[in-house]
């Protein structure tokens, strides 16, 4: 074997390693959406206001909202995501009910607070490990609570 197919040869193992690593990353990633389609996909048997909205549009307007908060401050207190998703529900179904629209934001809200659990197998191997996330976390301050956007967020927008 010549030096030149050993160099070729390892480069393949390398670029191997490399891309299952990365696919790993890929899939994790792509495990972070899960909430959205779950509310996405939901929406009939929540009923009521939820058959005219948009979820995957209210999460991704959430997450945004609260990023920008993060960017001037440490994050948004967690009745603001609330208003904010309940103006974007009103502004989405102008006659839904308030009471509704309300309803809606709170649980928006608290699918995108909740601890997930995805399960996912690296490339070169079956098994099949938890991957536990949160898109937004509710965080400790001086003065109360926070809601800040977690990385696995980060990468549901960047990757939206």
């Amino acid at each position: 074997m010549s030096a030149g197919t050993g160099d070729a040869e390892g480069a393949e193992v390398i670029a191997a390693g490399l891309r299952d690593a990365s696919r790993t990353r890929r899939v994790r990633a792509l495990l972070c959406t899960a909430p959205l389609h779950e509310l996405q996909a939901s929406r009939a048997q929540r009923g009521g206001i939820f058959t005219q909205l948009d979820c995957y549009d209210l999460a991704l307007g959430a997450i945004d909202f609260v990023v920008d908060k993060m960017g001037f401050d440490t994050g948004a207190e967690p009745e603001q995501v609330v208003e904010h998703l309940f103006s974007e529900i009103i502004d989405w179904v102008p006659d839904g009910d308030p009471d509704d629209a309300e309803a809606a934001a709170r649980a928006i809200n608290e699918v995108l607070i909740r601890p997930q659990r995805g399960l996912y197998s690296d490339a070169d191997d079956p098994t099949r490990r938890p991957f536990d996330f949160a898109l937004l976390r509710e965080a400790p301050v001086p003065d109360g609570i926070q809601v800040v956007a977690t990385d696995e967020a980060i990468n549901v927008l960047v990757g939206a």
